[in-house]
């Protein structure tokens, strides 16, 4: 398991590389910008020579780890960010937080876990940085935009020791809320509006998208019997087993121990194959619903 420390850089850059794509599609989804995304030369963060645009202001993501902190920074002075960023609505803070965990799972190598994440408007981003105890010598790596041949960059930075520090404007509007509305839980919970059904496999976020390219084993079964086990150490080459099945009955295609399809053995090239003839849906279990009885 690694830590967010300046060593794993090569793992991010990678992780990037990667998921350069899926990166762009988040920020499509997230703050509206349309761009292809590359991964650029990595540095060491220096507060005397900051990148280009880090004196303004700027959308920052954290992603904590072990109580430290991944900030990734856009500049309002690359054209990129939208202006409701600033003062985001109901929608536009459930949009800020899925691009927060979507960029959680795409920039950090899997060896990573990865904790809190979230998203907000810094006003002074070398002003925060700094208030956040992220020191000199700290990992930069940059991830290239181009907008329709407009480049910018968004740059990840680490470690970011208090990262508690970073967004304290969202904190302090957390409390107000909290105090005005008579809330006093710790947490405010704001109301999420739904995401509409993905209608393809494109419209899938990429986590749901990874789900889809784990490998399982899959098999066709012709047919099972059990047998005692006396039969079976009786076996022997030349001894026959008779099976409760005709010989062009369907096969069934299963992955693991579950049966998804039925279907009729061809002949692909050389090779054996499965025409699958019918999808099996899968087992449904009901519970009755009952009330309690009252006395």
């Amino acid at each position: 398991m690694s830590e967010l420390i300046p060593d794993i850089v090569a793992d991010v850059v990678a992780a990037c590389r990667q998921n350069a794509a899926e990166i762009a599609e988040a920020l499509t989804r997230g703050i509206d910008v349309s761009a292809s995304v590359s991964v650029g030369k990595s540095a060491t963060y220096d507060k005397e020579s900051v990148p280009e645009g880090f004196e303004g202001s700027g959308i920052a993501v954290t992603i904590e780890v072990g109580g430290v902190a991944l900030v990734a920074l856009l500049t309002e002075s690359s054209g990129q960010v939208p202006e409701w960023v600033r003062a985001p609505d109901v929608t536009g803070e459930s949009r800020l937080n899925t691009l927060a965990q979507e960029l959680a799972m795409l920039v950090l190598p899997e060896s990573v876990p990865t904790g809190k994440f979230g998203a907000g408007w810094l006003e002074g981003i070398s002003k925060a940085l700094h208030d956040a105890d992220v020191a000199d010598g700290a990992a930069l790596v940059p991830l290239k935009l181009d907008c329709e041949g407009q480049p910018s960059q968004i740059s990840l930075v680490w470690p970011c020791a208090a990262p508690e520090r970073l967004l304290p404007a969202q904190k302090e509007a957390g409390a107000e809320s909290a105090v005005d509305g008579g809330v006093t839980s710790d947490t405010v919970t704001t109301p999420q509006t739904p995401r509409p059904k993905p209608t393809g496999l494109e419209e899938l976020p990429p986590y749901a998208r990874h789900l889809l390219m784990i490998s399982v084993p899959v098999s066709v079964r012709l047919v099972s019997k059990k047998l005692p086990v006396k039969d079976v150490i009786e076996l022997a080459p030349g001894a026959m087993i008779s099976f409760e099945k005709s010989c062009d009955g369907p096969l069934e295609l299963t992955v693991g121990d579950h049966v998804i399809a039925e279907g009729a053995a061809v002949k692909v090239g050389e090779r054996f194959g499965l025409e699958i003839g019918k999808m099996t849906l899968p087992e449904e279990h009901f519970w009755p619903v009952t009330s309690k009885s009252t006395s």
